[in-house]
Formats: C-alpha cells, structure tokens, sequence
C-alpha cells in the first residue's frame, strides 16, 4: 500500500471495503491503538450502544465471521449489534442528536447506477455518501446487506461479471466465472461441486477415489450486456431450483 502513489485529482467511484479497511489503519496510526479498541470505545462512549461491538464475531445467531485479531478487514464489516441498538442508532441519524452524523450521508460522489433489481424494491442508487447509498428521486438513505460474510450491495455492484467470485451455499461451491465469447456476448459459466466451509472465507474441495470433484456440474447464460447478464443470473434457478433472492441470506460469498 505504501507504494501506491496517488495523484491529487478526483478519482472514479468504485465500492472498495479495501478502502475502508485503510481508513481504519489510518485510524490506528492517529490514536495508536487498534481499530477494535477505537472503535468500541466510539460505540460505547460517543454512541452509547450497550449491544454493539466489532470484531465479537458471536451472538444469538448463526454463521457469525470468526475475526482474527488484526484481520486487515474488521474496519470494513465487523459490527454485531441487535434490533434494541439498531433503532437507537436509527434515531441518533433521524433526531440529528450527534452534530457529526449527518455528513456520513452527505453525498460525495453521483452514482447512477440505477438496476432493475433496485428499483423493483422502490430504491435508486443515485449517489454515496461515507457507505450510505442515496436514493435522490425518493429521499431515501440507505444500506442493503444481507449475504453470509459479504454485502450484498456490494455484490450487485461489483465487476465480477467479467471477471469471477465464489459462493457456498449448502455443502456446495459455486465458482461464477464471466468473459466475453468472439460475438462480443456476455457469458457467465457456473461451476458447482461438492465442498465443506471452514469459516466462511475459505473452503475445501471434496474429492471422490479418483481424485475428481464430487457433484460437479457446469451451466453456461449468455446476454448482449452486462445488466442482462444480472437479470438473468438474479432469476436463474440455480440453487436447488431456487433464485437468488430465494436464497440470497443464505450464501456466503467467499471471494
């Protein structure tokens, strides 16, 4: 990271919890202290959450991430609360009673990356503020994320349509891998087999006495472009005869 040199201009917006993981060690370096540390601190003290924490990574729930301490990407999604804090987090934005939050949601980048998908909930993504998603056309703020370790508006939105990511979901992975063929076609080939999940960032392959994968099969769904290709793989009955909204709280997006 270090050697990363950037120029002083305005650059592109691109989702990025890589970004977020830097800002927490630009955080560690000011205080000097962990992230964990600071923002526990920051929870209790300035939110007055009693039923928030990062990087606890258990509760009353399942399928919780198990953070190693100084995993590079606490800063970006390690924050386990429950209803009772959420809605007082909600009311500390919506009674403007911390005289900072608001610029969390101030928009800092036009977006327009208005998808079918979002706009059958009744949301647009038409700008960001600091990991808020700013609805201008309805006056809305807001977040959607409800994939096992990953989010899922970051899913949607990233560029792994063209490149590839890995699911589990029930004893399975699915390796999604996108290109173009000669016609200049979008393709996604889908690669499934037997696998178990560790931790819900990495997995092991099973293999039969051959040393082959075990229920493996392949699928292949082309489309002119890349909101097609979305379309058609959103409504696809690919788990277990189910779409992926059907199932989307149950994945785990490994990489």
């Amino acid at each position: 990271m270090q050697a990363v040199v950037l120029e002083n201009k305005d650059y592109p917006f691109v989702y990025s919890n890589f970004g977020i993981s830097v800002v927490g060690l630009v955080l560690e370096s000011v205080y000097s202290d962990s992230f964990t540390n600071i923002m526990n601190g920051f929870i209790r003290n300035d939110l007055h959450l009693q039923n928030t924490e990062a990087a606890k990574g258990n509760g009353n729930l399942d399928k919780y991430w198990k953070w190693k301490q100084n995993d590079g990407y606490i800063p970006a999604g390690s924050i386990i609360s429950n209803i009772e804090s959420m809605a007082i987090y909600l009311q500390l934005h919506m009674n403007n009673t911390i005289s900072y939050l608001p610029m969390t949601y101030s928009k800092i980048k036009d977006r327009n990356a208005n998808q079918a998908i979002y706009e059958a909930m009744n949301i647009r993504m038409d700008g960001v503020g600091m990991t808020w998603m700013l609805d201008d056309k309805n006056d809305i703020v807001w977040r959607i994320s409800a994939m096992i370790n990953g989010n899922l508006s970051q899913f949607l939105d990233t560029g792994w349509w063209n490149a590839d990511a890995t699911i589990y979901y029930k004893d399975h992975i699915y390796f999604l891998e996108g290109f173009f063929d000669k016609q200049d076609n979008m393709r996604l080939r889908i690669m499934k087999w037997k696998a178990k999940n560790l931790d819900d960032k990495t997995y092991e392959d099973i293999y039969d006495e051959n040393g082959k994968w075990i229920d493996f099969n392949q699928m292949e769904m082309e489309a002119p472009n890349e909101e097609a290709l979305r379309e058609k793989f959103l409504k696809a009955k690919i788990w277990d005869g189910k779409s992926f909204w059907e199932v989307e709280k149950e994945l785990a997006w490994l990489d």
